[in-house]
């Protein structure tokens, strides 16, 4: 949908040269805030589903699972 491709673009622009620390302490409702508009409840999960591949991948980095994948 139109409000997650939108997010996906926004989240890119954000997390752009930023350290993984830094991406890790991103909320949910941090990037939210920075949409700048009020969301339904159903456009908030759309709005976060690009956040949450973020974190899914930040995870998996963490634990080393994207690491043993990659050899």
């Amino acid at each position: 949908c139109v409000v997650s491709q939108a997010a996906a673009w926004m989240l890119c622009e954000t997390i752009e040269g930023r350290c993984l620390a830094d991406l890790r302490q991103l909320s949910a409702a941090d990037f939210l805030a920075t949409l700048g508009t009020p969301l339904t409840p159903a456009r908030r999960g759309c709005a976060l589903l690009a956040w949450q591949a973020l974190h899914a991948i930040l995870a998996s980095i963490a634990d080393g699972s994207a690491n043993s994948e990659a050899a």
